[in-house]
């Protein structure tokens, strides 16, 4: 046990050496069938990790085929303005939530909007509309199964472009446990004045318990790599431990979701107290080093708090 002590610190202390994994994926060892290790629910009541697939050749109706998570897929013909790149050549991460609380998060990983969707009939076909805080967009459904989605949209040039978004067809039976359900991802939103200690402490924990969920949900849906390209940068994941960068290497996608560097920089302090001066549960009966750190990271929430 002591020795997961000691990975952790070193982890710690060795992050000097280099900037971490930012913009990598890692590897989830495949997990062993006859394994008597059972993920249990501690985060969120009631009480259940389920996941539902939604099965081809069902009869659904539009809100339950579109209530899931949709990935932008890129279309070879060359458009005339494509929604995978910025004007300034960055590289987005296209991404469309949605959740049948009516609930929509547009692009979690990078310029993430949260807001409301509806769908209405007109002219025999579904206009979808995204409704956020200062915006407005509208799509129309060209058509949609349980794992493609064709969106059409008029560019403000006046183009009519089409956009093709394609799903896993899992969503969790409890929304809550989803890492992207909007109630999950309010640490991200930078504040728009100072925050109190409990307030930045609460962020914090928020946080940890992102990446709690955000592990659990990639290993329910049976994902062999595990990708934080796009997601504010703090952690460092090893096989065995979790550790930080040096104070001054922090990632900017990480300060961005405090309101200024000194309260970042207190929530990291937070953080390495947390890591360094706690003893975790790295259970051998788990059936790879994935499935332990998500069970540390929600171990690491608890110690956090009780407060749910």
């Amino acid at each position: 046990m002591k020795s997961r002590i000691v990975t952790a610190i070193l982890a710690l202390l060795l992050a000097s050496c280099g900037s971490g994994d930012s913009g990598k994926s890692k590897i989830v060892d495949e997990e062993v069938e006859d394994s008597a290790y059972v993920m249990k629910e501690t985060l969120v009541l009631p009480a259940d990790t389920a996941m539902v697939k939604l099965v081809s050749g069902k009869r659904l109706n539009f809100r339950e085929a579109i209530s899931v998570k949709w990935i932008f897929v890129p279309i070879e013909v060359k458009q005339a303005e494509d929604p995978e790149w910025e004007e300034n050549n960055s590289r987005q991460f296209p991404e469309l939530i949605f959740f049948s609380d009516s609930q929509v998060v547009e692009n979690p990983r990078s310029n993430m909007r949260i807001g409301k969707w509806e769908a209405i009939g007109a002219d025999g076909q579904i206009v979808l509309l995204l409704k956020f805080k200062s915006a407005q967009k509208t799509y129309a459904v060209r058509s949609i199964t349980n794992t493609d989605l064709w969106l059409r949209e008029k560019t403000p040039k006046g183009d009519s472009i089409s956009i093709h978004y394609k799903s896993d067809a899992k969503v969790h039976s409890n929304k809550a446990n989803d890492p992207f359900y909007p109630a999950n991802l309010q640490w991200m939103i930078k504040p728009s004045k100072a925050e109190s200690d409990s307030q930045i402490y609460k962020r914090t924990r928020d946080c940890v318990k992102f990446y709690a969920l955000y592990y659990r949900d990639q290993l329910k849906r049976g994902n062999n790599s595990i990708s934080f390209v796009g997601l504010p940068d703090i952690f460092q994941w090893y096989s065995g431990g979790i550790g930080l960068p040096e104070k001054k290497l922090v990632e900017n996608s990480w300060r961005n979701c405090f309101y200024n560097k000194a309260q970042s920089e207190k929530a990291y302090d937070i953080l390495r107290k947390l890591i360094v001066d706690n003893e975790f549960n790295w259970d051998k009966k788990a059936p790879s080093w994935a499935y332990e750190t998500w069970s540390v990271l929600e171990q690491m929430y608890w110690e956090m708090g009780d407060n749910r």
